[in-house]
C-alpha cells in the first residue's frame, strides 16, 4: 500500500514538474522549491514513523512520493545544464556514484545511531535528530549556495542566434 501510494504520487509530481520545466526553463528556482519540498516531507516521515499511524504515515507516503521522485529528473537536468560541454553520461555518472557512496555512510551512521537510547519522546531518535541535520545542511547547500549558469541554454541560444542570422544574409 505505501509503495503504490508512493509511486502513484510520485508520477503525478514528476508530471507536473516536467511540464513547469520545459514551460518556463527555471531549473534553478523549481530546484530550491523542490529540495525545501523534500525536506519538509522528510522530516514529517521521520516524525510519523511509529506504530499505530496508518493514515498520517501513508499521507507522509504520499507526499514524500509527491516531492521526492520528481527531484530525479530535476536534479539530472540541473547537472547537465551546469557541467555542460562535459558529457552528460559523465556529469550522471559522477553524481549517482556521489549519492550512492554518501548512500553508505548514512546506512552506517544510522544503524549505529539506531542502537543508541531514545532522547525523550518517540520522534527524539539519535537518528532523526541526525537525519534531521543533514537535511538542514543539504536544504543550505542546494538551496543556499548553488549557482550556476546553464551553460547548455546560453549556448543553444547562441546557436540559433547564428542559425537567423545566416539565413538572413541568405
Amino acid at each position: 500500500t505505501f509503495g503504490a501510494v508512493f509511486v502513484a504520487f510520485g508520477l503525478v509530481g514528476a508530471g507536473v514538474v516536467g511540464y513547469v520545466m520545459k514551460i518556463t526553463k527555471a531549473y534553478q528556482q523549481i530546484l530550491r522549491v523542490g529540495i525545501s519540498l523534500c525536506c519538509v516531507s522528510l522530516v514529517l516521515f521521520t516524525v510519523l514513523l511509529y506504530s499505530n499511524n496508518f493514515w498520517p504515515l501513508l499521507f507522509s507516503f504520499g507526499l514524500l512520493g509527491l516531492t521526492i521522485v520528481p527531484m530525479l529528473p530535476l536534479l539530472m537536468e540541473n547537472c547537465a545544464e551546469s557541467t555542460y560541454p562535459i558529457d552528460e553520461e559523465v556529469s550522471m555518472g559522477f553524481m549517482f556514484v556521489g549519492s550512492n557512496l554518501l548512500g553508505l555512510g548514512f546506512i552506517f551512521s544510522l544503524q549505529y545511531l539506531l542502537e543508541l537510547p531514545s532522547l525523550g519522546p518517540a520522534p527524539l531518535l539519535p537518528s532523526n535528530l541526525f537525519m534531521w541535520v543533514a537535511f538542514l545542511v543539504a536544504w543550505g547547500l542546494l538551496v543556499g549556495l548553488f549557482q550556476a549558469d546553464y551553460r547548455r541554454q546560453v549556448f543553444d541560444g547562441q546557436e540559433q542566434q547564428k542559425e537567423g542570422l545566416a539565413s538572413s544574409l541568405l
